[in-house]
């Protein structure tokens, strides 16, 4: 494969990569409708490359020749204001560390984050597990961040708040991890979609649920459980082979597949621990399939 790095210079550039690849070393690139393989040694796909579109390589597997370009590994630095949003209001407990969903909306041009509030001043051992809001909050950079007078949800006799899921629903027992916005999803209701695990205090009710949007702030819910068990999770949406992928924490990591975000395959091992004498760790990646 051919082509030339881009450095993003910006702010906005390393902050819209970051949301795509938290956490990874990439090589980002740019190719002129040619194709590169992609997947395990045992599955080799094709996938388009379009024209001016970031493509991210967590390693070279799968690239070819490595003509006229470097692999360029970046560093990220924390911003020294940090942390640049954090509890202030009186659903949001200061002394706790909420999930956050964070991405770059390329239709809005702005930044968006869904984050848990906490309802009470300290988290301890009777407050840990909710109840929990589900706040919403908007950036033109990433780091300045607006917290929008939405007026959907009622906080002590008022509207004036950013809570777009209320600690009724479920008692406000439920842990919404994965927000996404779907790019590939046909109907426009279900634009917006999220996965959350519940701790509400029955086994009906246990483990991993949806709920869908067409804005991101109404948001409708599943029935009843989509995964059974499980609580941390991941939702990754791949849109160039048009699946939901999910990643779970329930003993052993595991991962699901959907192609409708409603039906889920059967659990895949994806890593697990071994500690015979508290030692040793092994992980390995299997690629699911969805019937």
């Amino acid at each position: 494969m051919s082509g030339r790095v881009t450095e993003y210079s910006t702010r906005r550039g390393f902050l819209k990569q970051g949301t795509a690849a938290l956490g990874g070393a990439c090589l980002v690139g740019f190719a002129s409708g040619s194709f590169v393989t992609a997947g395990s040694a045992s599955e080799k796909l094709p996938r388009k490359v379009s024209a001016g579109a970031p493509q991210i390589f967590v390693d070279l597997d799968g690239v070819e020749p490595l003509d006229n370009v470097r692999q360029l590994f970046h560093a990220a630095q924390k911003h020294p204001e940090n942390p640049v949003l954090w509890g202030e209001k009186p659903w949001e407990a200061q002394a706790y560390s909420p999930t956050a969903s964070i991405i770059f909306d390329e239709s809005d041009q702005i930044f968006k984050c869904w984050y848990m509030g906490l309802l009470g001043d300290v988290a301890g051992p009777k407050n840990s597990y909710g109840p929990h809001v589900l706040c919403y909050a908007t950036s033109n950079d990433g780091i300045h961040w607006d917290r929008p007078n939405l007026g959907l949800h009622e906080y002590e006799g008022s509207r004036q708040n950013n809570i777009v899921i209320p600690a009724t629903h479920h008692e406000g027992k439920d842990h919404w991890e994965s927000v996404q916005k779907d790019p590939f999803d046909p109907d426009p209701q279900r634009r917006y979609k999220a996965f959350g695990w519940t701790s509400f205090p029955t086994s009906a009710e246990g483990g991993l649920q949806t709920m869908t949007s067409p804005d991101g702030l109404h948001w409708t819910h599943s029935p009843g459980v989509v995964v059974p068990g499980g609580d941390a999770q991941s939702l990754m949406i791949d849109v160039p082979r048009k699946r939901y992928v999910l990643f779970v924490r329930s003993g052993p990591r595991a991962t699901y597949e959907s192609t409708d975000f409603i039906h889920w395959n059967d659990p895949v091992e994806s890593l697990d621990w071994d500690y015979p004498n508290g030692t040793k760790l092994r992980y390995w990646i299997k690629e699911p399939s969805v019937a």
